[in-house]
């Protein structure tokens, strides 16, 4: 059984120009990330799946410099890159993680894979961890129903509606965060002010000569010092069909 994490992003960022090239501390928005993938036990393979659109080459680079897979597909219909970049790489079991959270968990991110495996669920999602802590994971049969048979724009562009949407067509199951509930917090990168905390945290948190900062570290800081986690707490996190 082959287990990848996908990862998705693009360089046409919205309301962040450039987002993914973005810098925190002394590497980008992207590297972090793909750093993070690569240390999840049980994920043979991590992919870095790129929106098909000019100017896309230090993604690619990127992924090159990280020794991971990288596939360049649709822009807009990202269920369709997920799908094909799956396919490509021959993947039994998949993580979806997105091209805006370099905090993502490791340890719910592996609680995630064991759950879809132990248990043979469809789809697994992570309840209690901030907006942007987390990944989804689903099978490769699972995906291949979704993209299959999923019709409105918004499920082809949020990848995964039609599995939670639908439950009575696939077993869902769901890993509660061991931190307890911060889902209140943002540790994502949308806006202006979410990478200014991003930032900030790394600035403060992160170990000289390290590249991991754990998310509880970010935990314990909350419950000492909460002001800077205000900064974002009014960017609005678009909702499906937006």
């Amino acid at each position: 059984m082959k287990t990848g994490a996908i990862l998705q992003t693009r360089i046409s960022s919205i309301r962040l120009k450039n987002k993914s090239l973005l810098l925190i501390k002394d590497k980008t928005l992207t590297d972090w990330i793909i750093l993070r993938l690569l240390r999840i036990k049980n994920v043979d393979t991590v992919i870095v799946a790129i929106a098909d659109e000019p100017g896309i080459e230090p993604l690619i680079e990127i992924s090159k410099n990280r020794n991971v897979n990288w596939f360049v597909g649709p822009l807009d219909d990202v269920l369709a890159r997920y799908y094909y970049a799956a396919r490509k790489f021959k993947l039994d079991v998949i993580l979806r993680a997105t091209g805006d959270n370099p905090l993502i968990d490791i340890v719910t991110a592996e609680m995630v894979i064991d759950k879809l495996i132990r248990e043979k669920c469809d789809y697994v999602n992570i309840e209690g961890l901030p907006v942007g802590g987390g990944v989804e994971g689903f099978t490769f049969s699972a995906l291949e129903n979704n993209f299959k048979q999923a019709t409105n724009v918004y499920e082809h562009e949020h990848v995964t509606p039609y599995f939670y949407l639908n439950p009575d067509k696939f077993k869902l199951g769901k890993v509660i965060s061991p931190y307890g509930d911060y889902s209140f917090l943002r540790l994502t990168v949308d806006e202006e002010n979410d990478y200014k905390l991003i930032n900030h945290l790394y600035e403060k948190l992160l170990k000289e000569n390290k590249d991991f900062l754990p998310i509880e570290r970010v935990f314990a800081y909350y419950k000492q010092n909460p002001e800077p986690f205000d900064w974002n707490k009014n960017v609005k996190q678009k909702i499906l069909g937006e």
